[in-house]
């Protein structure tokens, strides 16, 4: 086997969330697993620092304004062999144009900006967004479907789900809860039924969070989490879920968890309608919390997308870019 140099391209802050980071690490431990050398180039913020901590990559700090002059100087410098994006700040296709001229493979992870059009492959989950998207000009391949999610191993891991004497519900806005929903939608769900078990998650800084400690001071139905070790297992207690859309929509769709899907932007309510296919999740927008309510969903069997991912990267690596059989 052929060692390859994999470099991820993401960002992590209070604005883009960790959702893009979150997947990158996922799908760079399996490179490190089967024995790649990974390394992570990222915004310079504490909150993408922490995400990567602990993981033992290289990581590199973003600071450049002109991205073609950081193309050349990565091509140059640091002789990268595959490069995957899952960015959304302004990375031109022609950096992604330069890049394949030396030989490295162009990778995006579930991308609607213009770069896509230019890199080898893209990786998408089941979205109409993915047909809506121009594709003029694109000669790449294409994959897009529930095999390629990238949700972490753990929530693969059988389980025996707990029979709760109360209806336990997670609350989750994403990893910085930005809009500050948390709150409002707490208040929600104890107007819906006061018996229900909320576990919260909600980072510490967040503003919100003493008013939210001194409510499960007071009451026995409300516990707050912070920096959790192992999302996985919070998951796989839970009944019902409400939270804003992004990975963690899938992980618990993997968990076979109902959720309501809380949409901050135009593109999750498109994206969300394969969860709503599934019958596994519903959709409202943030101005909407009051139409939030619990309700049972079908079972459905999701397939872990790390290793089909990294599986057709690999190939797609050793196989030259005119070759007939690189188009699958």
């Amino acid at each position: 086997m052929t060692i390859q140099h994999v470099m991820f391209r993401c960002d992590a802050s209070i604005q883009v969330g960790m959702g893009h980071i979150v997947r990158c690490i996922c799908l760079a431990n399996a490179f490190v697993e089967a024995g790649h050398r990974v390394t992570f180039v990222v915004n310079n913020d504490a909150i993408a620092m922490q995400a990567l901590a602990g993981h033992g990559f290289d990581v590199q700090l973003f600071e450049h304004i002109d991205y073609m002059q950081w193309c050349r100087q990565v091509i140059k410098q640091q002789c990268p062999d595959i490069f995957i994006g899952d960015i959304r700040d302004g990375l031109p296709v022609q950096a992604i144009a330069m890049m394949r001229q030396a030989n490295i493979l162009t990778v995006a992870i579930d991308e609607p900006s213009d770069y896509r059009l230019g890199c080898d492959l893209l990786f998408y989950p089941p979205s109409p967004l993915v047909e809506a998207l121009n594709w003029q000009g694109f000669n790449g391949t294409r994959y897009v479907g529930w095999d390629y999610l990238l949700v972490r191993g753990a929530f693969f891991e059988p389980f025996i789900k707990p029979r709760n004497q109360a209806r336990k519900v997670l609350v989750m806005m994403g990893g910085t809860d930005p809009q500050r929903l948390t709150l409002a939608v707490v208040e929600r769900l104890r107007q819906l039924d006061s018996e229900l078990s909320l576990h919260v998650v909600i980072k510490q800084s967040h503003p919100d969070y003493i008013s939210l400690s001194r409510q499960q001071q007071l009451s026995k139905n409300l516990t707050l989490y912070s920096n959790l070790a192992n999302m996985a297992e919070l998951m796989r207690q839970m009944d019902f879920a409400v939270i804003t859309f992004g990975m963690s929509a899938y992980e618990l769709a993997v968990l076979n968890i109902p959720a309501c899907h809380i949409c901050t932007q135009p593109d999750h309510h498109i994206a969300s309608q394969s969860f709503a296919e599934k019958q596994i999740a519903r959709a409202i927008d943030m101005t909407e919390l009051d139409k939030i309510c619990l309700f049972e969903s079908e079972q459905c069997s999701i397939p872990n997308g790390i290793d089909n991912i990294m599986s057709k990267i690999l190939s797609a690596r050793f196989l030259p870019v005119n070759d007939p059989s690189f188009k699958g």
